[in-house]
């Protein structure tokens, strides 16, 4: 790092070398620090205790942000809200494990979300399917994900 450089640590504790962070700072290397993470995070049994936390160039917090009532209450609307928003259109959007397939709400059409491997063949078959039984197909939105297959 370049001399007089700040360093943050917002990921996990493990990924940083701490000897070398106590020596950048001790020397002036390191202008400052700020960290919210830890080698062991606190909790009930282990409060917060670190030999950075009195250093005067260091901000610590504990990474426990997401442990508030408040942020629990967030998190569980937003899982909830995008669980019904999927259940209601098939919008798969900032799913961490599906392709990103947003589709708008048209009451007067049907919408299917259908996830399968991404194979060759495999879009021919499911329109087969809906051309022998009469099926018009107005709109498809075909989005992968690796292995995955979104196809709506």
């Amino acid at each position: 790092m370049k001399d007089e450089s700040f360093f943050l640590n917002l990921s996990r504790g493990f990924v940083v070398n701490h000897q070398a962070l106590a020596e950048g700072l001790q020397s002036g290397k390191l202008k400052g620090a700020a960290i919210d993470v830890s080698l062991k995070e606190p909790d009930a049994e282990c409060p917060f205790s670190d030999s950075r936390q009195n250093v005067p160039n260091v901000i610590m917090t504990p990474h426990r942000g997401g442990s508030t009532e408040e942020s629990q209450l967030r998190i569980a609307e937003f899982v909830s809200g995008r669980l019904s928003r999927y259940l209601e259109t098939g919008d798969t959007m900032l799913s961490v494990n599906l392709p990103q397939c947003q589709l708008e709400r048209t009451p007067q059409n049907h919408r299917l979300l259908h996830i399968h491997r991404n194979i060759p063949g495999m879009l021919l078959a499911i329109n087969k399917v809906f051309a022998e039984r009469g099926i018009n197909v107005e709109r498809q939105i075909l989005q992968t994900r690796g292995d995955v297959v979104s196809h709506s």
